[in-house]
């Protein structure tokens, strides 16, 4: 738009009108303007370059796997389109579990034209969150426009469980229990078994976990066996075993009730 859209020229006098350009949705590109100046039979043109410049933003990796109790990190992106170049602050919108806190760092991107830079979004689950899979969205904002970027977020775990979880074991007899350690939602990584009896007693059964220490697979599973050992001497009664499995910061634990007679 051309304001005025007209001018009065006195003889070998000046006089100027201001064109004002608003882009809207064009594409990002570049431009010739064309400016025509009619008088009386004469015609005159003069042109304008404009450069229509923008940015786009997006995260890498995908898929993110972080452990109940760990931490992980997305790589959020800012890339200049035809010279752009400012200040884009990168924020999240919806997606992320109230259990997993984050932090952009830096907390903006500055954009240099033509070229491209980032800021990692680091996040930590805590120990209260559980096993889940949540699409991320975030978006990075710059003056009047925002661009979004999505990521998926994996809270990864793993389960426990006994089978049988109850063992009947006449003195100087023994008996055992299936340890099942399955992955949850893309959990991996070497999970070591320990176990404790409860009451504690001065003639009590004796425990073996064999093997030890299991190391999960992606989606996978594995297993131990819990040995209970009796003597002639061993005190009757009954007996909780508790196996606690222990990976990094995770602590998961299942049970077995053993009763000697």
């Amino acid at each position: 738009m051309l304001s005025p859209s007209s001018v009065t020229l006195s003889a070998g006098g000046t006089n100027s009108s201001t064109a004002t350009v608003t882009v809207g949705t064009v594409p990002v590109g570049n431009y010739t303007i064309t400016v025509s100046g009619v008088g009386g039979v004469s015609l005159h043109m003069a042109t304008i370059q404009l450069q229509v410049s923008n940015f786009r933003v997006t995260g890498s990796p995908f898929n993110v796997l972080i452990p109940r109790g760990g931490s992980g990190s997305e790589t959020v992106t800012a890339i200049s389109l035809n010279g752009y170049s400012g200040t884009v602050t990168p924020v999240v919108t919806s997606g992320m579990p109230i259990c997993v806190s984050f932090a952009f760092s830096p907390a903006t991107i500055q954009l240099p034209a033509h070229g491209s830079s980032s800021s990692s979004l680091k996040m930590n689950a805590s120990l209260t969150c559980t096993a889940s899979s949540n699409l991320v969205v975030g978006q990075g904002n710059s003056g009047t426009s925002g661009y979004t970027f999505n990521f998926k977020l994996n809270v990864t775990d793993f389960s426990v469980a006994t089978s049988p979880t109850m063992l009947s074991i006449s003195r100087g007899n023994s008996g055992s229990s299936k340890v099942s350690l399955t992955s949850l939602n893309g959990f991996s990584g070497t999970v070591t078994l320990s176990a404790t009896i409860s009451p504690t007693v001065t003639h009590e059964p004796t425990m073996t976990l064999t093997p030890a220490s299991i190391t999960l697979a992606s989606s996978g599973s594995g297993t131990s066996t819990l040995k209970m050992s009796t003597a002639s001497n061993t005190t009757r009664g009954t007996y909780t075993v508790t196996i606690t499995a222990t990976s990094g910061a995770i602590m998961n634990t299942a049970t077995v009730t053993v009763t000697v007679s």
